[in-house]
């Protein structure tokens, strides 16, 4: 039947009739593939295992690995018994942000050690476990294997440092070896390119520019938004 009301369709309905569907998909698919390379990743471990976890409201699971969209959020880690846990977090695009934590008994809960021993030791592992996560990435993220360079023939260097608040947050400085303004842009597209074929995806930084003796920032809130 479906067949026989395909056939009794005009040329251009017909076209319609397989062109929308696959436009559909094409966009459902693209917008997944589009959060997926540009959502911010999240590791997530609380203790005690009654803790509720909100990022900016939005509650989580208290176990387990997410997506969000990158940016700055609020972190709220509550239980009753336990302090609650605040903080602002900056979560990156591509980067692990890992939410290990154990919430502090309150004074009405002081004794909560010495009723679970082994929760001590659950705080010890909890910790240990994101600090040996966090060194991993930081050991793995491949900007630190190209920087420091100094390339006089290209006509720059380049060095990448950590934010000391966020630990994620990676700004790299790329220092122009000129002090005329007319050759700036073409060795900002030198430097942008040699990092290209390095395997850098430079969207990920957060790029700053000097140039010049005076180490003048030419460009001091540039956020590279793109690595095309």
């Amino acid at each position: 039947m479906f067949l026989n009301k395909i056939q009794q369709l005009k040329p251009y309905q017909k076209i319609l009739v397989f062109l929308i569907p696959s436009i559909i998909l094409l966009i459902f698919f693209s917008t997944i593939s589009y959060f997926s390379i540009n959502s911010a990743k999240i590791e997530i471990l609380v203790e005690p295992k009654n803790a509720e976890l909100y990022i900016d409201g939005k509650k989580y699971p208290n176990r387990g690995n997410f997506h969000t969209t990158p940016g700055k959020k609020e972190v709220t880690i509550k239980a009753p018994g336990f302090k609650e846990y605040k903080k602002d977090l900056f979560f990156t695009a591509n980067i692990s942000t890992f939410i290990y934590e154990m919430l502090e008994p309150d004074e009405s809960n002081q004794d909560y050690f010495s009723k679970n021993p082994d929760a001590g030791n659950l705080q010890e592992e909890i910790y240990e476990e994101k600090l040996t996560k966090e060194i991993d990435q930081y050991n793995k993220d491949p900007i630190f294997d190209n920087t420091p360079v100094q390339n006089f023939k290209l006509g720059f260097s380049a060095s990448a440092t950590r934010d000391e608040k966020d630990f994620n947050k990676i700004t790299l400085t790329i220092d122009l070896m000129t002090c005329r303004d007319n050759q700036v842009e073409n060795l900002k597209k030198v430097a942008e390119s040699y990092f290209r074929q390095k395997g850098i995806n430079l969207s990920k930084y957060q790029v700053k520019y000097t140039h010049c003796n005076s180490d003048q920032e030419s460009d001091p809130n540039f956020k590279h938004g793109s690595d095309d």
